[in-house]
């Protein structure tokens, strides 16, 4: 990165390089309506705090984007969005031979909807955002033990609602 004073070319870089990330990780959680607030406010806390991002600023955006969504919602009094999110991702994925898995699909997003918010949350972060499990467990916050015992809980659960 670059030596400059007040960190602007850094925070460009950081920028370019994170955004498409950031941007996926929100609009699978977060209403249209709310994708560009969230990505906006996550980085403006970034801009704002950049002199203390680290140089691996991946983890603590998708942090502060989590943080961000928590926050709306319970301002909002609403619940997250990502067992709506689930149905249309379900409802959008094709089967590579082309025969359709309705039923599978059904039962998967009925499945997914007796999941608790954590129970989604932490298969969302090993599925849909395929981070080390060291690293999801700093985006929610916990220990990697931690997340990878709430991981395997939570994939049990799914597959004994799917049952």
């Amino acid at each position: 990165m670059s030596a400059d004073t007040d960190g602007t070319a850094d925070f460009a870089e950081m920028y370019r390089a994170h955004y498409p990330e950031v941007l996926r990780f929100v609009r699978r959680r977060a209403s249209p309506g709310q994708i560009e607030h969230v990505v906006a406010q996550t980085f403006l806390t970034a801009w704002r705090g950049r002199g203390e991002l680290s140089h691996r600023p991946r983890v603590w955006l998708l942090r502060t984007a989590r943080e961000v969504m928590l926050g709306m919602d319970r301002g909002a009094g609403t619940r997250s969005a990502l067992p709506v999110r689930i149905r249309q991702w379900v409802d959008l994925a094709e089967d590579d031979d082309g025969t359709g898995c309705g039923e599978d699909r059904t039962a998967l997003v009925h499945a997914w909807q007796g999941l608790t918010e954590a129970d989604q949350e932490v298969l969302a972060l090993h599925v849909w955002e395929r981070l080390p499990d060291a690293e999801a467990a700093q985006v929610i916050g916990c220990t990697r033990i931690a997340y990878s015992l709430r991981l395997t809980l939570a994939g049990r659960r799914l597959a004994s609602l799917m049952a």
